[in-house]
């Protein structure tokens, strides 16, 4: 894995800035592999312009060419010095330092080379990844990513997609949390992993691992089924609000009392609604109630809104349709009866506009939702 990256990013074209002849042959004599014509070349141009590190560069690859590697790296470090912006020089130094295993130079060279030639940073990021199943490569690498560098989301999307053990993944992702909090769009990024390959207490735990310690002793089913938690992780265990046309679907303060509720309008057009949603874990083979409070002014619609329970896996299979909210209805609590079959370890919890025909899509007016939660039939009210 990582001798492919090597030749992959080795073979890419990094470009210099400032150019002139006895560099060009110089680069072109190393690029078909003369290296007698590279080194005259590059000795030229050093006693021309002994102050530009890139010659020192070429020198140091004809060095360790011939076998030199001493030579080499004294050389590779005077073309860091005398062009420490030289993207071609970095990369070289980013090679070395991997192979040497020195991972906190990699990233440090890596870096610079995605800051100074933000197009190239798809080429570091294949090293960089490989940095993650080492426990020092990863632990190097999480403390540059606390900064939050401008590769940062990049290089997560890039950990997520290509890491090949989960426990190393997990891993690294933890030290970039523990250094420096997922945001939402990471996170969601991350259990996309999870979530895709229908290994769901892997995406369950995975998120735990990174919730605060407070956090751990509040959970129920849903989460934050009273909408009290201002501020989504970005998993899909807690609530998913999509946004739509047509619709607004947002976390507000109730006026009739204290604390939160979800506030669903609709403006008057079409839409096909669904976008409320969390991915519950409930225990296959037992009966649960789900109840919640509900509310609506002026709402409009043919078939109403409803909550809607189905299976992750098999995807689609209906657990559960609640009775329809619509019209004016004052505060009130309902509940329902489902049964989690034993071939369902994952369920979608969706509030959904009922819909049967495109022209029963179209909905005007407001709803509100509280108090959301599941039970166990073996619990008491």
């Amino acid at each position: 894995m990582l001798c492919a990256a090597l030749v992959a990013f080795r073979s890419t074209q990094l470009a210099t800035t400032y150019r002139y002849a006895d560099l060009d042959r110089a680069e072109a004599a190393a690029s078909r592999g003369d290296w007698p014509a590279a080194i005259a070349a590059a000795r030229t141009a050093l006693a021309r312009r002994p102050l530009d590190g890139r010659p020192y560069r070429i020198l140091a690859r004809a060095a360790a060419v011939h076998g030199d590697e001493r030579a080499s790296s004294r050389l590779l470090e005077l073309a860091l010095h005398y062009a420490p912006r030289d993207v071609p020089t970095r990369a070289l130094a980013l090679q070395r330092a991997v192979l040497d295993g020195n991972y906190a130079a990699a990233v440090r060279h890596a870096d610079l080379i995605a800051r100074v030639q933000p197009d190239r940073t798809p080429a570091v990021l294949p090293i960089l990844s490989w940095l993650a199943v080492t426990e020092q490569g990863r632990a190097e690498l999480a403390t540059r990513l606390r900064d939050r560098p401008v590769w940062r989301s990049a290089m997560i999307s890039y950990l997520v997609a290509t890491v090949p053990r989960t426990d190393d993944l997990v891993a690294v992702m933890h030290l970039i949390g523990q250094s420096s909090a997922l945001s939402p769009a990471e996170m969601s990024t991350y259990l996309e992993r999870f979530v895709t390959a229908r290994q769901w207490n892997d995406a369950y735990f995975a998120w735990l691992n990174e919730l605060p310690a407070e956090r751990r002793q509040q959970l129920a089913s849903p989460i934050d089924g009273d909408f009290e938690r201002a501020a989504a992780t970005g998993s899909p265990f807690e609530w998913r609000l999509a946004p739509a046309k047509g619709v607004d679907a947002r976390i507000v303060r109730r006026v009739d009392s204290d604390g939160h509720a979800l506030k669903v309008t609709f403006a008057g057009s079409r839409v096909a609604f669904n976008g409320v949603a969390q991915l519950l874990l409930l225990q296959p083979g037992l009966e649960y109630r789900l109840r919640w409070q509900s509310r609506a002014e002026s709402l409009i619609t043919a078939r109403g809104l409803s909550w809607e329970l189905s299976c992750a896996e098999p995807p689609g299979m209906n657990l559960l349709t609640t009775d329809p909210l619509r019209g004016n209805v004052v505060w009130r609590q309902q509940e329902s009866v489902f049964r989690v079959p034993a071939n369902c370890p994952a369920q979608w919890l969706r509030l959904v506009l009922q819909a049967r025909t495109p022209s029963e899509m179209t909905a005007l007016g407001t709803a509100w939702f509280d108090q959301v939660v599941i039970l166990s039939n073996v619990e008491s009210p």
